[in-house]
């Protein structure tokens, strides 16, 4: 209109802040914080991934580890076997006698029967029943009748009665020793098949102690009465050798001490 005047257009290329746009001091605030957000997102993964492979790295060692354990815990149960089988072959000939038993016989059975010839009826019992239970094996033995004597074989007779494989029944009958000799390849068959079935014959078929077999043997005769009041289920097993079982119900052979890793069960025992 005449007499108004025309502002000039605005230089070319020169910033324009519209009533919608930002102002470039705020863009260029945002603009920083989210390059230094990226840059942060981006450490934060990356300690992130270092923590995860950190993580997966322990728990293959501990894997490792317990395989190690294992191995170990292998190693150690397979060493306890032969130290054990070796202690029980060694005190097989230190402790007892390999190629003898001992029989607790009622002295009736120990006598002459009439018109057999002096053959007793032990021995007619013994035939009989080795007959029957190895009738495969060819089993020699030869006995020999004596009374309890002072001495080795004396304190034998004399030591507390530790039936095999089943044990006797106990009676009134006045009883004997009689010393059966055996080859000692066939002592523990023989000592298997004859204690299953004589005991209801009033016979105890024992091992034959050595003298120091006899002393080991009431020495430990106490941990076995600890254990069988602990209800540890203790079980002469050869000779002096006895086992009982452990508070993970695992039967374990007996060394040495081992009573005193059980005081915590107290008399009433673990089960």
């Amino acid at each position: 209109m005449p007499g108004d005047r025309e502002e000039p257009p605005p230089a070319q290329g020169a910033a324009h802040d519209g009533p919608d746009d930002e102002p470039r001091w705020f863009k260029s605030r945002m603009d920083a914080q989210s390059a230094q957000l990226d840059s942060s997102m981006k450490e934060f993964k990356e300690g992130l991934r270092t923590i995860t492979d950190t993580l997966a790295k322990m728990v293959t060692n501990v894997d490792q580890l317990n395989i190690t354990v294992a191995e170990g815990t292998s190693r150690l149960d397979q060493h306890e076997k032969r130290l054990s089988a070796v202690e029980a072959a060694a005190g097989s000939i230190l402790y007892m006698h390999p190629d003898k038993l001992l029989l607790r016989v009622p002295t009736r059975l120990t006598l002459s029967q009439a018109g057999s010839g002096g053959r007793t009826e032990l021995e007619e019992i013994l035939a009989k029943t080795l007959e029957e239970k190895l009738p495969r094996n060819r089993v020699r033995y030869e006995l020999a009748f004596r009374k309890p004597k002072v001495g080795v074989q004396g304190a034998a007779a004399a030591a507390p009665e530790t039936p095999l494989q089943g044990g006797g029944r106990q009676g009134s009958d006045e009883k004997e020793i009689v010393d059966m000799f055996v080859h000692p390849q066939q002592r523990k068959t023989i000592a298997a098949a004859l204690g299953k079935s004589l005991g209801d014959k009033g016979i105890i078929v024992m091992d034959a102690l050595t003298k120091a077999g006899v002393e080991l043997k009431g020495k430990r005769a106490k941990a076995f009465a600890l254990f069988k009041t602990r209800r540890q289920q203790p079980r002469w097993e050869q000779g002096v050798q006895f086992t009982y079982v452990d508070d993970h119900g695992e039967r374990k052979v007996y060394r040495e001490g081992d009573e005193k890793k059980y005081t915590h069960l107290g008399a009433e025992g673990s089960g």
